[in-house]
């Protein structure tokens, strides 16, 4: 760059990397400080030319669930159809309802019962290992449950629908399916179905062992 010497006049040309140092003059012997170099100015941005606005889209007609059901049939075949199709979905609302209630009411009385089931379970077992009656006992404590258990379990799955009641009614490999999956629904029904069962088993195989071995 050109600057002019504050002493002299005389016109130096000093290196842009010297900015901020001190430069001594050839001619006058004058030390003084090279001033910065001043930034560039931006160039002033591109005018921006107006466009023309693209037009305004209508959004895409969007129905409720009520006015489809309404568009559906309008016939007296239509009506009755729609009709009895609101009415199964209510009762399956209800129903989910229900079920959803009595989990919440009998969810303690079910883990209780478990473990009373349990509880007596091992302790008439080892009980019968003393006493022989005791597995008889055991036996007949199974049966019972097993009983009120299965005849639980069958109203709750004639109340869930007819053909699962036939099913579980006449096909003894559905009964366990049900109760299984079903857990939540079946509750206390199912605990004492499956602690009758476990009853029997272990006694059965306790009278087995015992007069085998005696």
């Amino acid at each position: 760059m050109h600057l002019k010497c504050p002493g002299c006049a005389k016109v130096l040309m000093v290196a842009d990397s010297a900015a901020g140092t001190l430069q001594k003059c050839p001619g006058c012997a004058l030390q003084f400080r090279v001033p910065a170099v001043p930034a560039p100015r931006p160039e002033p941005p591109a005018p921006i030319l107006p466009s023309r606005a693209a037009p305004a889209q209508e959004p895409p007609a969007t129905y409720a669930l009520e006015d489809l059901e309404g568009l559906q049939d309008a016939s007296p075949f239509g009506r009755l159809k729609t009709g009895r199709a609101n009415a199964r979905r209510q009762r399956k609302i209800l129903k989910v309802r229900k079920r959803h209630s009595r989990h919440a009411i009998d969810f303690d009385i079910r883990k209780y019962i478990f473990f009373g089931v349990v509880i007596l379970g091992v302790l008439l077992f080892g009980l019968s290992i003393v006493a022989v009656p005791v597995v008889f006992l055991m036996l007949g404590i199974g049966m019972l449950f097993f009983l009120i258990g299965e005849t639980w379990c069958l109203v709750i799955a004639f109340q869930e629908d007819f053909g699962t009641g036939m099913r579980y009614l006449f096909w003894p490999l559905y009964r366990l399916h049900f109760v299984t999956t079903n857990f939540e629904t079946c509750g206390v029904a199912g605990t004492l179905m499956l602690g009758g069962l476990a009853y029997e088993i272990v006694a059965f195989i306790t009278i087995i062992v015992r007069f085998r071995f005696m």
